[in-house]
């Protein structure tokens, strides 16, 4: 799982992946307010007339809290960004052509050397830096700039 500083502001700023988070146990997060990244393992209640949930979180050292859902940052595992993909894909059950369309966006990256497009300024350096690029540019029409999706 990708737990680096630049996947995290990535799925900060992917408003659109945030807004339709249905949160569950075993969600990966991270605080909005430190790097920490946490597992949620227990969802303790939803708060009134609202999305935000109060839930218990493990730290990866151990260290257990709760907190609102409000002050977290859903960080997509590979698994949950391929569902995506899947959901919005014209063929889901089609797994070739998930795969052609995958293997078009990297050669929008990379050229056939392995050399970054020079028009982008972001070079996907996990699974799940290429999928949510992948799913931000296919379901919205936004490409990642290394600080926020145009």
């Amino acid at each position: 799982m990708d737990i680096y500083k630049e996947y995290i502001k990535m799925c900060k700023r992917a408003e659109e992946i945030q807004e339709n988070w249905i949160v569950n146990c075993c969600d990966l997060v991270s605080s909005k307010y430190n790097n920490y990244v946490y597992q949620i393992l227990e969802i303790e209640g939803c708060f009134f007339d609202s999305k935000a949930y109060k839930v218990r979180i493990r730290r990866d050292d151990g260290v257990v809290g709760g907190d609102n859902t409000n002050n977290l940052i859903w960080l997509p595992r590979q698994d949950q960004l391929q569902d995506m993909v899947k959901q919005t894909h014209p063929n889901p059950n089609k797994f070739t052509e998930i795969l052609q369309d995958l293997f078009g966006f990297t050669e929008f990256i990379w050229d056939e050397d392995g050399i970054v497009n020079k028009d982008l300024a972001f070079e996907p350096q996990s699974f799940e830096q290429l999928l949510l690029a992948y799913v931000m540019e296919t379901n919205y029409n936004k490409i990642w700039n290394k600080e926020e999706w145009r």
